[in-house]
């Protein structure tokens, strides 16, 4: 309540969150042409029609795992993906792990990879 009745306060908080919000936009839009590039054949437009922090990118454990394992890139097991914790330098990193997992790990019949 000290933040919202304050109106200097309030709108610097708006002020943030919209910085945040855009960055977090900025970081879907680079990841998804790091994706589209890399595996053109598969539509990643999910990347930037979803929002918020998080994406759910609809990976397998067992992928999830392989980019635990080699690439050292952490999720939770159902595939979702903080993209709060993303920096556009390192879309490139991630669109590599995403990928490289897609190929050596087959995905389930049930899975959406």
């Amino acid at each position: 309540t000290e933040v919202v009745g304050d109106d200097a306060l309030f709108s610097e908080w708006k002020k943030e969150m919209e910085e945040m919000s855009g960055r977090i936009i900025n970081v879907r839009a680079a990841l998804q042409k790091a994706l589209e590039s890399r595996m053109p054949e598969k539509d990643w437009t999910f990347i930037t029609r979803q929002i918020g922090m998080f994406s759910y990118t609809g990976m397998t454990k067992e992928q999830v795992e392989h980019m635990w394992e080699k690439w050292h890139v952490y999720c939770t097991k159902d595939g979702r993906l903080s993209l709060a914790g993303l920096s556009l330098s390192r879309a490139d990193y991630l669109a590599d792990a995403m990928v490289d997992a897609i190929n050596t790990v087959p995905a389930s019949p049930q899975s959406k990879m």
